[in-house]
């Protein structure tokens, strides 16, 4: 079975489409498990209306207000799917996603601990852009890095390989970068590349990746937490000293910690060029803080 977990926040108004997909599949061997991440509008009574049509298997929950990164650790510690994948409030699948899941994941197990294919917008507008062959089995940070892949992509992973790994949590922060889980997983395991569009997105304007440079400003230390890992495991110079200007920028959101990474001599030679990244960025978000 898999478990396609839906993290939600008022989003009764678009929670529909997503249902309508997921009763429309062509395989119902899976579980929606919805976390309402403390929807003051009407998600609660939707998804009861959901569940006593009896159309797929629902599994709901409800949580105060912690954010996505929160949610997510609940669904993997709840999960009963042998696959896991996240599909969002303002998203949907195509019909044949779950068939086509199942398939792909019989050839893929033995060397994998998912599976990687791409997304699309509703009118057809790629998101994922890519130059891999179909079928083969990668390491997600290595194809992002080499430009033979771009853009968001759908992953799909085996439970037991993805829910020994969790988000850290921060006092009033509510927010991580999904990359942080998906390194640790990635890191020296491969995913089986399947070249079809099975998930469809269309970025709201309330959404997180509209609103990302206001959410990184606001969510200092999960993405810090994000970019230490990063620095630590880059072994490109060119890119660990990028990721030393970022994270230059955010302890400029935190007001600390300039040069407490190592090379020394390289976060010394990033702060101006990360002061530049914060000026453009994060600066008018903290105000608000």
């Amino acid at each position: 079975m898999l478990t396609i977990f839906t993290p939600t926040y008022n989003r009764a108004y678009l929670l529909t489409r997503l249902y309508d997909s997921l009763c429309s599949q062509t395989d119902h061997s899976f579980e929606w498990l919805v976390v309402d991440d403390g929807s003051k509008d009407t998600t609660k009574d939707l998804i009861d209306r959901f569940i006593r049509e009896k159309k797929i298997n629902i599994r709901y929950f409800y949580q105060e207000n912690s954010g996505k990164s929160a949610a997510y650790n609940f669904a993997l510690k709840n999960a009963k799917g042998e696959l896991f994948a996240c599909v969002d409030s303002d998203d949907y699948l195509s019909k044949e996603a779950v068939e086509y899941i199942f398939s792909v994941w019989e050839k893929a197990k033995n060397n994998s601990v998912g599976i990687l294919c791409k997304k699309i917008t509703p009118n057809g507008r790629p998101i994922t852009l890519s130059r891999l062959l179909d079928g083969g089995s990668v390491k997600l940070k290595e194809i992002y890095h080499k430009g033979l892949l771009r853009g968001d992509a759908f992953l799909i992973f085996q439970t037991s390989a993805i829910n020994k790994y969790f988000f850290p949590k921060f006092n009033n922060e509510k927010f991580v970068p999904e990359a942080y889980l998906f390194d640790q997983i990635c890191e020296k395991c491969n995913l089986y590349y399947f070249d079809r569009f099975l998930y469809v997105a269309e970025y709201q304007s309330d959404g997180y990746t509209v609103n990302m440079n206001r959410l990184l400003a606001e969510n200092p230390l999960g993405y810090k937490a994000y970019l230490d890992q990063r620095i630590s495991s880059e072994r490109n110079v060119l890119r660990k000293f990028t990721y030393l200007v970022r994270y230059e920028s955010i302890c400029f959101v935190l007001n600390k910690g300039y040069i407490d990474k190592s090379p020394i001599l390289f976060s010394l030679m990033a702060i101006f060029p990360g002061w530049l990244v914060y000026i453009r960025r994060f600066k008018k978000y903290v105000r608000t803080q």
